[in-house]
């Protein structure tokens, strides 16, 4: 990880005389993985190299199994106004069957974090068309999402990668996607 943020940091460095920007998007792949002190390298980097305008959107993908109430302080402290959380769904079995890291409960736990960490702009990532997945469960999900007021919500459908362990079952027929029929009506 140490050499990807030195990586990072380089190229903001040849980008940022050219940059001036009002959003700034920090995300794919979970950031929030990263340390407190890669993360601030990254936020001096950044400080030094781009010209970002006053008020702009400075967002970070969050998984809940990485971040606390102390964490999402030192997010706020850093500069990040807006979080994204990857919920994914507020179903434990749902989530077990993502193989996510988190329960339903962490997430909700998270997502009244940010608000309590001062961070007003709060975004939730939602899934849908996941394997064994009640057309219910997804409802609720998106009903539970709403009770956090969130700024924003995007509700992504689950993409099958062919070396995943996920494909393996289904081509196996040890687990099955939902028709086309049931991830329309999702969609």
């Amino acid at each position: 990880m140490e050499s990807y943020v030195d990586a990072l940091i380089e190229e903001i460095g040849r980008a940022g005389p050219l940059c001036r920007t009002k959003t700034l998007y920090m995300g794919g792949g979970s950031p929030s993985f990263l340390t407190d002190g890669m993360l601030g390298k990254i936020f001096d980097a950044i400080d030094k190299c781009l010209r970002l305008e006053p008020g702009a959107e400075v967002t970070m993908e969050v998984n809940p199994a990485d971040v606390d109430l102390d964490r999402l302080r030192f997010f706020k402290k850093i500069g990040i106004n807006r979080i994204s959380v990857g919920v994914q769904s507020f179903c434990d079995n749902t989530l077990k069957m993502l193989r996510r890291r988190h329960t339903a409960d962490t997430a909700g736990r998270i997502l009244e974090n940010v608000r309590m960490a001062g961070i007003k702009n709060l975004s939730v990532d939602l899934m849908f068309g996941i394997p064994e997945q009640p057309n219910e469960t997804f409802w609720a999900d998106l009903q539970k999402a709403v009770e956090y007021s969130p700024d924003h919500v995007s509700v992504y459908q689950l993409t099958l990668e062919a070396d995943s362990v996920m494909y393996g079952m289904v081509k196996k027929g040890e687990i099955n996607m939902p028709d086309d029929d049931r991830q329309a009506d999702m969609y």
